[in-house]
């Protein structure tokens, strides 16, 4: 499956109506590919990560090793993107 930001605009109980279908598909074997700016989808449902920045692949790997390799003293999933998008927006505005 791909789905394009699947839990956008859903209320709270639909959102983890939805990450749980996920983690049933999950595994019974479906693989699904989703694009999310809601981390928290990502902290409950994600084995991999992709993370994009600008059209290019920052990095692809385990969510364990996203975090093992991006993170800085104990950081969560969230605030690393959170770090990582916010240093982009810096770069920027330097750029400028």
């Amino acid at each position: 499956m791909i789905l394009d930001e699947p839990t956008s605009g859903l209320d709270p109980f639909s959102r983890d109506e939805i990450t749980d279908l996920f983690g049933m598909l999950k595994g019974s074997g479906v693989a699904i590919f989703f694009s999310t700016h809601i981390i928290s989808d990502i902290e409950k449902c994600a084995d991999n990560i992709v993370y994009i920045r600008e059209g290019k692949i920052i990095l692809s790997d385990t969510k364990q090793n996203f975090c093992s390799k991006l993170g800085e003293n104990g950081e969560t999933t969230e605030q690393i993107i959170l770090r990582l998008e916010k240093e982009a927006r810096d770069d920027k505005k330097a750029d400028l």
